[in-house]
């Protein structure tokens, strides 16, 4: 996680106690949003309920957007930082 001690730090000094992370699952496009150049950021068309989208990792150090995220939670739960996900079931 770059720069992780300094955002969690921030957190922190704010009061924050928990995160909500809007949906960081894997998840497909849209057909018209791609044809507009776009893309889907919200990601609500989940094809992995269980697979962090690599889209959203650093991938520095050829670390896997799977072990990025746990040791980001786990760096949270640390610092006392609760983790909440949004997850929509019926967008799929």
């Amino acid at each position: 996680m770059i720069g992780g001690d300094a955002a969690i730090a921030h957190l922190q000094q704010l009061g924050v106690t928990a995160v909500c992370l809007l949906p960081v699952h894997r998840h497909l496009d849209e057909q018209r949003l791609v044809a507009m150049g776009l893309s889907n950021y919200w990601g609500y068309n989940t094809i992995g309920f269980f697979c962090p989208d690599p889209a959203l990792a650093s991938g520095q150090e050829g670390v896997s957007a799977r072990d990025e995220f746990r040791a980001m939670v786990a760096r949270l739960h640390a610092a006392g930082i609760e983790v909440i996900l949004d997850v929509v079931y019926n967008h799929t």
